[in-house]
Parts: structure tokens; C-alpha cells; sequence
């Protein structure tokens, strides 16, 4: 299917198996495991809400993002806050706090931030809040990857 970037109009779509299709392929990613960090983890969120205001419940997924979130933390993989959504209609980060800390709760170790800047003025935009973010869901640290290997940078 086409990129949720280019798909305007969710109307005759149902947003529930559109999800579920999005989040079993990050499952099989992750299963896969040769990655280093999951980013745009609710990336559907985004344009969901910014062409059609539309705000999925994801308990209906929970299942499956606890799937990813439980695989991801017993490969070292990171989850990735990004701060687009502050600079969107959503006005959030993606994922939200709550899968944040769930992660933590699952054994996630390690968080990256990433301000999805495809302009210089937008480059770090919204890392602070990330970090308030990462920090309140108990995590003290920032995973960098070089070369496939994390280095953790502490939140200050």
C-alpha cells in the first residue's frame, strides 16, 4: 500500500485492521532483529490524526505492540521517541509516554531520540520534552548507535 503520507482519505478504510497490518510487520521486523532501533513505532498516528483528526484507540492493539515492545527489549533493540508530532496537528511525541513506559516495564533498556528534522530548522526540535519523557518513564539514559553499537548518553 501506498505510504500513510500519501493516503488522505481513511474513510473506507478500517483503521483497525490498517493498524494491525502496520504493527504486525514492526513485529516481524523486530522478530528479524537485525536493527538497531524501531523508529516511527505510531508513525500512523500522525497522518491518521493530521488528514482525518482521527485518534484509533490502540487498546485493541495492545497485544501486539507489548509483542514488539517484549521483543525488542530481549534483542537490545532501542524504541525511538520522535518529536515530529509536536511540529504536527497531533502536537505529540510518537509514541506516546504511555508506550514509553511501558517499554521500561517490559525490560526495554534502551531509548533514542529523533526529531524526524527534513530541514535544519527543525533539527532537535522537541528533544528536551523527549528526554522529560524518557526520563519520567524511568529511563536514565540515551542509546547512540555507532556502527551498530549502543553507546548510552546520559539524560541530564
Amino acid at each position: 500500500m501506498d505510504d500513510f503520507y500519501y493516503t488522505h482519505n481513511y474513510d473506507e478504510i478500517d483503521v483497525n485492521v490498517l493498524l494491525n497490518e502496520y504493527f504486525s510487520e514492526i513485529l516481524k521486523m523486530t522478530q528479524w532483529g537485525k536493527i538497531n532501533v524501531i523508529a516511527h513505532l505510531t508513525y500512523p498516528l500522525r497522518y491518521l490524526y493530521e488528514y482525518n483528526r482521527i485518534e484509533p484507540d490502540l487498546s485493541p492493539h495492545t497485544d501486539i505492540i507489548d509483542a514488539i515492545l517484549k521483543e525488542a527489549a530481549k534483542k537490545d533493540i532501542a524504541i525511538e521517541i520522535n518529536t515530529s508530532g509536536l511540529r504536527q496537528p497531533i502536537d505529540k511525541l510518537l509514541p506516546d509516554f504511555d508506550i514509553i513506559k511501558r517499554f521500561k516495564e517490559v525490560g526495554g533498556n534502551l531509548i533514542s531520540v529523533g526529531s524526524d528534522a527534513h530541514y535544519a530548522k527543525h533539527i532537535g526540535v522537541g528533544s528536551r520534552h523527549a528526554l522529560d519523557c524518557a526520563k519520567a518513564a524511568g529511563f536514565d539514559s540515551i542509546a547512540l548507535f555507532n556502527r551498530g553499537i549502543p553507546n548510552e548518553i546520559p539524560i541530564e
